[in-house]
C-alpha cells in the first residue's frame, strides 16, 4: 500500500491535487492508504479534550496511515511543508520505499 504525502497548509487546491495523484497511482496498480479526515478537522466539537494544534492531530493520523504502507509518494513541494518533512524522516527511519513526484517529471 502507498501513502500520498502532499503539502496542504498553503495550497487551497490540495484536494484536487490529491485526487489527481491518487488516480495516477491507482492506474499504476497501487492501493492507496485511505485519507481519514475526522470531524475534528471541520472544527466541530466532537471530542472531549481541547485540541491546541490541528496540524499535530493530522500528523498523528498521517503516522497511523503510514504504518499501513510500504511506500510513500512525496508530491512536489514536500520539502517546504513541515508535515511532509516529518513524514519523510519517518519513512526514511523506518525503511519505507519513497517515490518523488519531481523525479517523475525528469523522465
Amino acid at each position: 500500500m502507498i501513502m500520498i504525502s502532499i503539502p496542504m497548509g498553503n495550497d487551497p487546491n490540495w484536494k484536487q491535487r490529491y485526487k489527481e495523484v491518487k488516480e495516477k497511482l491507482e492506474k499504476r496498480g497501487y492501493k492507496i492508504a485511505p485519507l481519514h479526515i475526522n470531524k475534528i478537522f471541520d472544527k466541530t466539537p466532537t471530542i472531549q479534550y481541547p485540541v491546541e494544534s490541528i496540524p499535530l492531530v493530522m500528523m498523528g493520523n498521517s503516522m497511523y496511515r503510514m504504518a499501513l504502507c510500504d511506500t510513500v509518494y512525496f508530491c512536489k513541494g514536500w520539502r517546504y511543508a513541515p508535515g511532509c518533512v516529518i513524514e519523510h524522516i519517518a519513512a526514511d527511519k523506518y525503511g519505507l520505499n519513497t517515490i518523488y513526484e519531481e523525479d517523475e517529471d525528469e523522465n
